[in-house]
Order: C-alpha cells, then structure tokens, then sequence
C-alpha cells in the first residue's frame, strides 16, 4: 500500500502508530495524536483498515482451531443475557429495573465538531466487529460522559449491564461526527459494553470529572 503524503508523517510512523494501536501499547498523548491522525488522515485510516483486516483473518484462524475467543465465556454469559428480552434485572441485584434504564442516556444527534468543555480522557480506537468494556471503578453523584467519534456512519450497540450479566438497557445508534452518552450515577458494579457493528473504527472518550473513575478492556 502506498502510503506517501499525510502532511509530513512519514509512512513508517503510520504503520507503526497503527500497529501499536491494534497492540494497546501506546502512550496517552500517542493515542490522542493517533485518534486525530484517524478522523483527518484517509492515508492513516487505509493503513488502520489494512492491519485490522489482517487481524481478523489470524483471529478466524486461531478461532477455528482452538474454537474460543478472548473473553469468551463472558461474552457468551452476556449474550446470553441479551438475548433474554423477555426477562428483566432482578430488582433484589439492582434495584429498579425502570431507573435504572433510564440512566443510560445515548444522544441520537451527531455533530461535526465536538461541542463541550469538558475535559477528556482518551480511551483508545474500538476497531470494527469489536467490543470494548467500560468498567465503573468509582461511584459518582452526577454523570459520567462519553464522547464517540467516527468520519464515516457507524452503527453502534452500547449496553449496559451489572457485573452479574443482568442486562439494564441497551441502545442501538449510527455514529457519524461526534455523538455523546452518559450514565447517570454511575456505580462500582456497573460495565457499559460497547460493540461497533460496522466497517470503521471509532474512538472513545471519557469524561467522569475523577481519576481512574473507569477502565476500558
């Protein structure tokens, strides 16, 4: 792939950025630098692209001959939760099943350019067919915010479960710009399952107002 010509970056930083993207080894201020390198440069994103095609083509293969994935069993206990439409959290768990939903709140417009003053911290890129969990370490009063950012339309699922695998509310969105969410207060046995369901990767961001409030895995 040629890669010459993103505003003085040369090819092999591209590569190497993306790399360790895809490796979760890079540093704070190399993500923040990497997020914008992807919403501005098509060069870097083509490379982004390129690296996770081939990713998931070893991960189908590894799939295929051992027959789990990471994170399976929990997946599978998530799932399975999910799919039960039919059966709402036990209220003895997780108190009220009503609202509880409702502090889950996933803005459905986008915007071309982020609209706070708040401040952010960077939680790296969720690649496409991918799924990332928002752990609430720290309880809190008010809201956490998330920030969700995509150059091109990207359908969405963010769920939100309690540690246990009981489903509180899930939303399904198209992110296309800057979107927003936020959890009303947020408590320690919470976890917001994010999954991109589309082709493009996204970056997430989070502003809580504490630090090590979350941790995303």
């Amino acid at each position: 792939m040629d890669l010459k010509g993103n505003g003085g970056v040369a090819a092999d930083e591209i590569a190497k950025l993306a790399s360790a993207a895809l490796d979760c080894e890079l540093t704070r201020s190399e993500r923040v630098r990497f997020l914008h390198m992807l919403l501005t440069s098509p060069v870097a994103r083509a490379e982004m692209e390129r690296l996770l095609q081939l990713e998931k083509s070893l991960r189908d293969v590894a799939r295929q001959s051992v027959g789990i994935g990471p994170g399976a069993e929990f997946d599978a206990a998530v799932a399975e939760r999910i799919a039960a439409d039919g059966k709402p959290p036990s209220t003895d768990e997780v108190g009220s099943p009503a609202d509880d939903a409702a502090r889950l709140r996933v803005h459905p417009i986008g915007h071309s350019a982020p609209t706070d003053r708040l401040e952010w911290e960077d939680h790296g890129v969720i690649a496409p067919g991918e799924t990332r969990r928002i752990h609430i370490q720290k309880s809190g009063k008010g809201a956490y915010h998330f920030r969700i950012r995509s150059v091109e339309p990207v359908e969405i699922e963010i769920h939100h479960m309690h540690r246990r695998g009981h489903r509180v509310a899930a939303h399904r969105t198209r992110v296309h710009g800057v979107h927003y969410a936020s959890l009303e207060r947020p408590r320690t046995d919470e976890v917001l399952v994010v999954t991109n369901m589309g082709a493009h990767p996204i970056g997430i961001e989070v502003s809580a107002g504490q630090p090590e409030a979350v941790r995303v895995a």
